[in-house]
């Protein structure tokens, strides 16, 4: 399946001009007759452990979860959960992904910053490239709806979709349209990097505008080692410091 992904990658970054929503709709032909099988690329309890550091300094934890098929607006789904956790500041995010294209169908999140709680809801279209946004505030329900050329991503989506069907390759670039911004990620260079004590082979890849950073183990498995710019207070890196699959730690 790896080989077939790694075709469609090579498509994907021609510069093309090919109507944006065409060429989205080629991949999800393509994704179609080529991750039916999404839910089992990926081990249910997969857990990736993450200390959440500041100008060097450890300023928190989070956590990374596959947990396998799911269901929401009565859709089958597979669910990612994200929490990450620091000094007056919490964020658990639910993200529902579509087992096809592991492009996301919605987004749960609890919040808490400096004990301001927010509940927010996130529903995403792919047909009309959209996504509403709800929250509560006050005891009042907000929504925000948001439209772009090309479906609207989510990050982690983003790097599962890579984990589950490409093969990365130095000069490669991805188009990734998030809610609020629009970035190109670039894989850089390939380069020896040390986390729990090892050192791995790996491929950085850094976003344009310069906001997120990303090295992925040059392996099958392709597991984020570091990632930097995800977490929403300030400038901060997530670096691994865990692996764990169904509790048996690695």
């Amino acid at each position: 399946m790896k080989e077939r992904n790694f075709m469609l990658m090579d498509f994907l970054k021609i510069k093309s001009k090919i109507a944006p929503k065409f060429i989205f709709f080629i991949v999800l032909v393509f994704f179609n007759n080529t991750n039916s099988e999404a839910a089992n690329m990926f081990e249910k309890g997969e857990t990736f452990k993450y200390a959440i550091k500041k100008l060097g300094v450890t300023a928190g934890e989070a956590t990374l979860e596959f947990k396998g098929e799911a269901e929401i607006y009565g859709k089958n789904a597979l669910l990612i959960v994200f929490t990450s956790e620091g000094f007056n500041f919490y964020d658990q995010e639910e993200i529902y992904l579509d087992p096809e294209t592991f492009y996301p169908i919605a987004v749960k999140r609890d919040l808490d910053i400096f004990g301001n709680k927010e509940q927010i809801e996130e529903k995403y279209d792919a047909l009309t490239s959209s996504v509403t946004i709800s929250k509560m505030v006050k005891g009042k329900l907000q929504e925000l709806k948001i439209k772009k050329d090309l479906p609207l991503d989510n990050l982690y989506c983003f790097i599962y979709r890579l984990r589950n069907s490409a093969r990365l390759k130095v000069g490669y670039s991805f188009d990734v349209v998030l809610p609020t911004a629009d970035v190109k990620i670039e894989v850089k260079e390939k380069l020896e990097f040390k986390v729990m004590d090892k050192k791995f082979n790996t491929f950085f890849m850094q976003s344009v505008p310069k906001k997120y950073r990303i090295w992925f183990d040059d392996s099958e498995a392709m597991v984020p080692l570091r990632i930097d710019g995800a977490v929403g207070f300030g400038k901060t890196s997530m670096v691994l410091t865990e692996i764990s699959h169904g509790g048996e730690t690695k």
